[in-house]
């Protein structure tokens, strides 16, 4: 496997990753107080910024849990790009 094949699905899986943890996050009402909570929202607000709009997100009344349609959205959109770049790569290294 080339480096680059190994870097994009480092990379896209660490995206894919921190996007499900957010997920569960807000899915158990995780606040923000905490740094490394922080840290993940901050990170994923750039990753799941270009489908934000798409879909609203879900909040049941008197839960303070949310389910992020975006966040979901962004893992899925993700992963095909994954896919479709790895198929690619390794189409193009013969």
């Amino acid at each position: 496997m080339s480096f680059i094949l190994r870097l994009v699905n480092g990379l896209l899986a660490l995206a894919q990753g921190l996007l499900w943890v957010r997920f569960a996050l807000k899915l158990f009402a995780v606040g923000s107080s905490n740094a490394l909570v922080a840290w993940v929202y901050k990170i994923t607000k750039i990753l799941r910024t270009p489908f934000e709009g798409i879909f609203p997100d879900l909040m049941i009344r008197n839960w303070a849990p949310v389910i992020e349609l975006t966040t979901l959205l962004a893992i899925v959109v993700y992963a095909l790009i994954h896919f479709i770049i790895g198929r690619v790569i390794r189409a193009s290294e013969g």
